[in-house]
């Protein structure tokens, strides 16, 4: 494969993606790895991606803006939003992991009474903010500017002291293998501490995040107790997810 088409069939892969391992670069491009690297090199110097250590990140995915993020898919995630509004109850303690699925997830709570919420994502905590009856705790750390969401360890130090009923947390993408994942590892971490904080766990997350691989893994799907997705999501990870003992919502 010539240089230049080469360097084009990687970038059609990184639109496609947002992110993919060097690894499956190797693989998918027929190249060397010294080869592979040089074009990845060349990219980052164009500005059309950023390396990181395993992999690449086209650079208008990690720049994407919340607001963009909200209107991707807005059709199923509202049909997720919805849903996952169904499994809570008044007067409950929830944590809302950062995300445009969970900040649409908030327009549905709002029919409830006297529920205590806790999240990183300062764009949630203003929204929720609008129901007087509603406890809203944003917690501490970094502010990143890019998700309006709070990260590294001040931010897991305060999800650490917490005891919630559920916790409802998106991703980036649901791997092939079905690792979750996140594009930001500090973002992936403070999710690992959402986990551990609540009862019940629930990924929201729709279709279109299912076989793409990205930067950071929170860990496999099984961690999990139930999955609420579109319903556009294929029979075969329907399966497989099920085989894992995770409940699916559709």
């Amino acid at each position: 494969m010539k240089k230049q088409t080469r360097i084009e069939s990687i970038k059609n892969i990184l639109m496609q993606r947002g992110f993919c391992s060097i690894n499956d670069l190797f693989d998918e491009i027929h190249a060397s790895q010294s080869t592979v690297r040089r074009d990845l090199t060349i990219l980052e110097k164009q500005g059309f991606i950023e390396r990181y250590h395993g992999g690449a990140v086209y650079t208008e995915y990690a720049m994407l803006s919340h607001l963009k993020r909200m209107r991707i898919n807005r059709e199923e995630k509202e049909e997720i939003g919805r849903k996952a509004a169904m499994l809570v109850k008044d007067n409950q303690t929830l944590i809302l992991g950062a995300g445009s699925t969970a900040s649409i997830l908030c327009n549905f709570l709002m029919s409830k009474t006297g529920l205590t919420l806790i999240t990183p994502s300062v764009s949630i905590a203003r929204q929720l903010s609008n129901k007087d009856d509603f406890t809203v705790i944003l917690t501490g750390g970094v502010l990143d500017l890019e998700t309006h969401s709070l990260t590294g360890h001040l931010a897991e130090l305060s999800i650490q002291q917490i005891h919630a009923d559920i916790a409802f947390i998106g991703c980036d993408s649901i791997s092939s293998s079905l690792n979750v994942m996140n594009v930001s590892f500090d973002i992936a971490a403070l999710k690992k501490c959402i986990l551990n904080a609540s009862v019940e766990k629930v990924l929201i997350a729709d279709h279109t995040k299912f076989g793409k691989v990205h930067l950071a893994s929170i860990g496999s799907i099984s961690q999990f107790d139930k999955l609420v997705v579109d319903s556009k999501l294929s029979e075969d990870y329907v399966k497989r997810i099920r085989d894992l003992g995770v409940e699916i919502i559709i």
